[in-house]
C-alpha cells in the first residue's frame, strides 16, 4: 500500500503590529496597525516609521488572531545648541550635539561651554544647568536647540521725583536723594500723606524717576462765626476734595 501526504493551505489570521523599541515602549508618535490579513509563518507588514530602523526584519504572523510587536531601533541624530540671553543675543559659537531620535540632549556635550559663561557672571535663566536635557532629538526636524541665561544686571543710581498726572511736583516734597538699586526692580518711592503713588522699576540707566502721584479724597467741615470769632450755632458744612486741592464754594454756599 502506497501513501502520498498533502497539506492543507493555511486558514489566513487577522494581525496588527505595534512599533516598540528595545526596552518594550511603544515609539513615540505612532499606533497599532490596523487589522490585516496574512498566512501563518509569513512575515507580517511593518510600517515605516522616520527616525527609526527595524530591528527585527523577520518577524512572524502568529498563527492565530492577535497583535505582533515588532522591534524598531532609532536613528542618530546630529544638532546644534546656541547659548542666547533673555533679549535672544547670541553669547556663543553653536555646538554640534549628538544623539538619537526622541533621545535626550547628554548635558556633558555642553555643560562646559555653558559653564565657561557662567564664570563671565551668567545665570541660567531657568535656574537648571543642564536646561537643555529634557530636549529630545526630532526625527525630522531641525534640532536646533537654545539654552537661555540672564546676566546680573550692573547697580545704577536713581532719584525719585513725585509728581501729579500732569507731570507738576506735588507740594511740599522735593527729588530724594540718589540711591542704588538694580535695573528692573521696583523703585523705593517716599510716601507723601494724603497721596497713593503707582509702582515703577529702576531703568537701566538710572537717572530721575517721575513717579505719579494721586490725591486721596478728603473730608472736612466748614465752621461759620461771627465777628467776635464765636461759632454761630448750626451753621455748618461737610465739605469734600482731594488732597491739596481748593475748596469748592458751591459746598458751603447755600449755609
Amino acid at each position: 500500500m502506497f501513501t502520498i501526504e498533502l497539506t492543507k493551505p493555511a486558514t489566513s489570521v487577522d494581525y496588527t503590529v505595534t512599533p516598540i523599541d528595545e526596552a518594550g515602549n511603544p515609539i513615540p508618535h505612532t499606533t497599532t496597525t490596523t487589522s490585516q490579513p496574512g498566512i501563518p509563518g509569513q512575515n507580517v507588514q511593518t510600517p515605516d516609521v522616520p527616525g527609526y530602523t527595524l530591528k527585527e526584519t523577520t518577524t512572524a504572523i502568529p498563527d492565530t488572531d492577535g497583535n505582533v510587536n515588532v522591534i524598531y531601533e532609532a536613528d542618530d541624530q546630529k544638532g546644534t545648541l546656541t547659548f542666547i540671553d533673555t533679549t535672544g543675543k547670541v553669547l556663543s559659537t553653536p555646538i554640534q550635539v549628538d544623539g538619537v531620535t526622541d533621545g535626550n540632549v547628554s548635558a556633558d556635550q555642553y555643560i562646559a561651554a555653558e559653564q565657561a559663561l557662567i564664570d563671565e557672571g551668567y545665570t541660567p535663566a531657568n535656574g537648571l544647568l543642564d536646561s537643555a536635557a529634557n530636549t529630545k532629538f526630532s526625527a525630522t526636524g531641525n534640532n536646533a536647540f537654545t539654552i537661555e541665561l540672564t546676566k546680573p544686571a550692573t547697580s545704577v543710581d536713581y532719584t525719585v521725583t513725585p509728581v501729579d498726572s500732569h507731570g507738576n511736583p506735588i507740594p511740599n516734597t522735593s527729588v530724594t536723594e540718589i540711591q542704588p538699586g538694580l535695573p528692573g526692580q521696583d523703585a523705593k518711592i517716599p510716601d507723601v500723606p494724603g497721596y497713593t503713588a503707582d509702582k515703577v522699576t529702576i531703568p537701566d540707566d538710572g537717572g530721575n524717576i517721575h513717579v505719579i502721584y494721586t490725591p486721596v479724597l478728603q473730608q472736612g467741615t466748614v465752621n461759620f462765626i461771627d465777628e467776635n470769632g464765636l461759632q454761630i450755632v448750626d451753621a455748618t458744612a461737610s465739605i469734600s476734595g482731594l488732597t491739596d486741592a481748593h475748596i469748592d464754594p458751591s459746598q458751603y454756599a447755600s449755609v
